[in-house]
Order: C-alpha cells, then sequence, then structure tokens
C-alpha cells in the first residue's frame, strides 16, 4: 500500500471578474474514493475548503488566490507520502498552480508528481516538455488511470495499459484516428462503476454551512453528477478536447439512492448537478422526475451549468416542474 496525496491548489480570482463559484473538488473527491477501493491510503489537501475565508492578494495585486497560501499548501503534504497529485482544471490557474508545483518539488525533489484535469489533458505534451518538476500527465477521466499508474508504480502490478499517461519514461501509445476518437477510447465505459465520491476525505462541511457552491444559493448545495460528457462541439466549450463527444449517463435510480444519502448524511436541501449537458437523452430525464415523485423526496436540485433544449418537450417540462423546485 503506497500513501497518495491528492491537491486541489488555491483558486484563482481574476482582476476583471466579479466573483466565482466556490465549490466543492468533486472531481478530487472521486478520485480518493477510486484509491481508496483498491487500498491506496489517501490524503486530500483541499486548499480552498481548508480556509474557504482567506484571500490573498497575488501577481502584484492584480489578481487573488483564495484559499491556503502556496506555502501552506506545502506543509500540509505528510513527507511520508510516496505520490503527489495536483488537479488542474482551468488554463487561468496554470501559472499559479506551476508556481505550487515548483516549491513542492524543491520540498520533495524525490517525490512522484502527477498532476490531471482539463487544461493537463489539453496541455499534456508541452507540460512534459516544458515542465522537469512533473513526472506524469493523466489524460482525460483519472479514475481507472490514475489507479493503475498508482498500483504500478508502487508495484502491485507488473504492467498497465499507459494510453492517457503521459511522462518521459513511459512509450507513449500512437494517437489513430480523429483526436476525438483517441479521447473517447479513454473514456470510463461503466460510469455507475465508478465509487461515490469519498466526500469524508473534504472539509465538506466548511461549503455546506456557509452556504458555498455553484448556482443559486438555496441552502445547504450538495454537488452531483448525473452523468459524464456531452455529444455537442459547440465553439465557445473545450469539452471535447477532455471528455470527447460521448455521453454517458448514470442510472437514474443510483443518482437518486446518493442523494437520499447525503440528504441523511449532510443534511442536503439542494442538489447543483455539475453535468456539461445533464439533459440530453428525453428517457433518462423522465425516469429520473419520476422517480423523485415516486419516492415523495424533498429537496430543490438546479443544473447551474446549464443544458441544451433538444430533449425538452411538453411531458419533460411538466415533470420537471412537479419535482421539487
Amino acid at each position: 500500500m503506497s500513501h497518495v496525496t491528492l491537491i486541489r491548489p488555491p483558486m484563482v480570482i481574476l482582476r476583471l471578474v466579479q466573483s466565482r463559484s466556490t465549490c466543492p473538488p468533486i472531481g478530487i473527491a472521486y478520485l480518493a474514493a477510486s484509491l481508496r477501493e483498491v487500498n491506496q491510503d489517501v490524503a486530500v489537501i483541499d486548499a480552498v475548503g481548508e480556509s474557504i475565508f482567506e484571500f490573498t492578494n497575488i501577481n502584484n495585486g492584480k489578481n487573488i488566490a483564495h484559499g491556503l497560501t502556496l506555502d501552506k499548501v506545502v506543509e500540509k503534504i505528510d513527507p511520508l507520502t510516496d505520490f503527489i497529485c495536483i488537479s488542474t482544471m482551468f488554463s487561468v490557474e496554470w501559472v499559479y498552480d506551476y508556481e505550487l508545483i515548483k516549491k513542492i518539488k524543491a520540498k520533495f525533489p524525490k517525490k512522484i508528481i502527477i498532476v490531471g484535469g482539463e487544461h493537463v489533458t489539453a496541455s499534456s505534451d508541452w507540460i512534459i516538455n516544458n515542465c522537469p518538476e512533473i513526472d506524469y500527465c493523466v489524460l482525460g477521466e483519472g479514475e481507472q488511470k490514475l489507479v493503475n499508474l498508482i498500483n504500478y508504480l508502487s508495484g502491485s502490478i507488473d504492467h498497465f495499459d499507459s494510453n492517457g499517461i503521459i511522462s518521459r519514461g513511459l512509450g507513449r501509445p500512437p494517437r489513430t484516428g480523429s483526436n476525438d476518437r483517441y479521447l473517447m477510447s479513454l473514456r470510463i465505459k461503466s460510469v455507475d462503476d465508478i465509487p461515490l465520491p469519498a466526500w469524508d476525505l473534504i472539509p465538506l462541511r466548511n461549503y455546506l454551512d456557509n452556504n458555498f457552491g455553484y448556482g443559486t444559493d438555496r441552502g445547504r448545495n450538495m454537488p452531483m453528477l448525473a452523468t459524464r460528457g456531452c455529444p455537442y462541439q459547440c465553439t465557445f466549450c473545450s469539452s471535447p478536447q477532455m471528455w470527447s463527444t460521448s455521453w454517458k449517463a448514470r442510472d437514474p435510480a443510483k443518482v437518486l439512492d446518493e442523494m437520499e444519502y447525503y440528504i441523511r448524511e449532510y443534511q442536503a436541501e439542494n442538489f447543483s448537478f455539475y453535468d456539461l449537458t445533464a439533459v440530453v437523452k428525453r428517457d433518462w430525464i423522465i425516469t429520473f422526475c419520476k422517480l423523485i415523485l415516486e419516492r415523495k423526496l424533498e429537496f430543490t436540485w438546479q443544473l447551474p451549468s446549464g443544458t441544451r433544449s433538444e430533449a425538452f418537450d411538453n411531458e419533460v417540462i411538466d415533470l420537471m416542474y412537479k419535482t421539487p423546485q
């Protein structure tokens, strides 16, 4: 068993941006759950959640970092950890995230550093060629690939499929066909098999108790993912560069089971679906709404990321309206 540290860096707020949503790191929580399921020892440093009211001027006062300072993040890393994994979702945060990575490498020069997220997926070749502190880039969905990489590096398995892992040492399988087809090959086939987020490793109550979340403030706001990916290719969106155009939905009954658990465990009152495009398949949203009504559940829910209109008709709209609002 190895010790793995997962890091959500401080959030960068740009000078010309009025606000940004302070959200629990659902991606990190999913990664932690997948690693723990294969008996890896996992620690999470959520720089935002652990100091949710701390703000620091950076870049000569032009921007603001929300959460722990970089030095405080480094101090929290267990010196006995074997692998340090950093999530970088947004390109606008990369410069600051890389400062953190350089500080980590300076203090722990022999530790293996792994990065992933949307920015990394889009820029992995550049990162490996220009950032010597980084050992591995994980492309696309990280749950299965990160687990396999950690198992391989820790000696638990002798070989593994390195497709979607970029490094200087591993041979890189050639990309065949279009970029969309390559990214589609990296996708997790059964999203229902992914372990539920390890929220116990995240300072979740700091978000819930202070009404932080994505979307309209409607009480204790719990993040959810019912689907992954998006089949569309809007010109303003980077989604196809991370997820391909494959859209995969979870079993709606299992989604509601998870929501009921959060109501009991965390007293959740509202659910924000972080899905890129939750309403794609008409039959799925109809089943989901009918199950909510059948179970007589009391909560509000919202789609702050937005969705497409193609699956909406009178029946769908009526059912969505009848569910708790």
